[in-house]
């Protein structure tokens, strides 16, 4: 309980830390791979077994190639707009444009908005598991989702 509820917290600390220095200094960086650092370090710190094929599987090779297959992706879905709109007036498909634009800028917000929820609720529950308030595998709390 104790040395979980420590290395939890010199996790987050870990990683707050880092995303200030980040942030401080100007450099791109993902605050959910330094969640995910400080979480390492922090079980390595304290003695604690990591599942490495996990933190391979689910971090490491999603973080190269995500950007990949976004470049594809984009890459595709672009073409394939300026093909559906090859012979559009410019006037209207501006104006949809403008519409769409604003759409996807909510979209995306939304998106982000609610990884960053996933990832809090799952600090909070890793708190209630370590704490022996909850079980591993029970239902996360509706006071955690709120």
């Amino acid at each position: 309980g104790q040395k979980g509820m420590g290395i939890l917290f010199a996790a987050l600390v870990g990683a707050i830390i880092w995303n200030l220095i980040t942030w401080y200094y100007g450099l791109p960086s993902s605050s959910s791979h330094a969640l995910f650092g400080g979480m390492v370090g922090a079980a390595l710190a304290g003695g604690t077994d990591v599942i490495w094929s996990g933190v391979l599987e689910k971090i490491v090779i999603p973080m190269f190639l995500s950007p990949i297959i976004g470049l594809v992706v984009g890459y595709l879905v672009m073409v394939g707009i300026l093909w559906m709109f090859r012979n559009a007036n410019p006037h209207k498909a501006k104006r949809g444009f403008r519409i769409a634009q604003t759409v996807s800028a909510a979209g995306m917000a939304l998106g982000h908005g609610l990884q960053d929820a996933q990832k809090t609720m799952g600090i909070v529950v890793m708190a209630l598991v370590i704490a022996d308030i909850e079980g591993p595998n029970d239902e996360i709390p509706v006071w955690v989702k709120v």
